[in-house]
């Protein structure tokens, strides 16, 4: 089994353009200004505009035979979030009567997610799978 060696840029630039939706959800809040809300689309469209990158990721860290298992199982775990999200943001803005919180959770998932792809890196092969001699 070859896997590809992938580049640090992709992971790098994944990190990068987490980044920009940061920064918005911070500033919103922070300063709570209107002002935040128009950068909101651009920061949410290069977060999303990455996701092909994530899956290349682990195309190039797992390959091609273990891709659909491995996007499988992941599936479970976004799909989960997506689904527990806005009932948490809900559940917050009942109590609260504001956002805030919830602008400071998905900061901080976020500055995770960000981290973790900045210092990603292919995991080690087992010795089954390393290269032959030639």
């Amino acid at each position: 089994m070859i896997f590809a060696r992938a580049s640090p840029a992709k992971s790098r630039l994944a990190s990068l353009c987490i980044l920009p939706m940061i920064l918005v959800m911070v500033g919103m809040f922070l300063w709570q200004k209107r002002i935040f809300i128009y950068f909101f689309p651009v920061a949410f469209a290069l977060l999303m505009g990455t996701a092909p990158l994530h899956w290349a990721l682990i195309g190039d860290f797992f390959g091609r035979g273990n891709f659909a298992t491995l996007r499988g199982i992941m599936g479970v775990g976004y799909g989960t979030a997506t689904f527990i999200s806005p009932v948490y943001a809900g559940w917050v803005f009942d109590r609260t009567e504001s956002y805030s919180l919830v602008l400071l959770t998905f900061a901080i998932i976020l500055r995770i997610a960000a981290v973790l792809f900045a210092f990603l890196s292919p995991p080690a092969r087992l010795p089954s799978q390393a290269q032959p001699l030639s």
